[in-house]
């Protein structure tokens, strides 16, 4: 990240557009391709299937590094159960 406001910054954005709600779906929707309209204007020496290899790749990452950070989950059921796994 560029600077700390910036990291804050798309951090509080990003738990705007993904708050639960009617247009849920489609606010992250719009999320990703807001990252790939980006990625476009940046990387426009890589052809499509390049640039969609590398985000596929950025997002395998995230994900990995997200999962690997959590260490517990917990799962909520509408009787009000919390299951947590380890």
């Amino acid at each position: 990240m560029k600077s700390k406001i910036t990291k804050w910054l798309l951090k509080w954005l990003c738990r705007k557009l993904v708050s639960q709600g009617p247009n849920h779906e489609s606010n992250i929707t719009e999320y990703y391709r807001v990252i790939w309209k980006a990625a476009r204007k940046e990387f426009r020496e890589d052809n499509d299937p390049t640039l969609q290899k590398f985000m596929k790749e950025c997002h395998e990452r995230s994900m990995h590094s997200t999962l690997k950070r959590s260490m517990e989950y917990t799962v909520e059921y509408p009787e009000e159960k919390h299951i947590s796994f380890r």
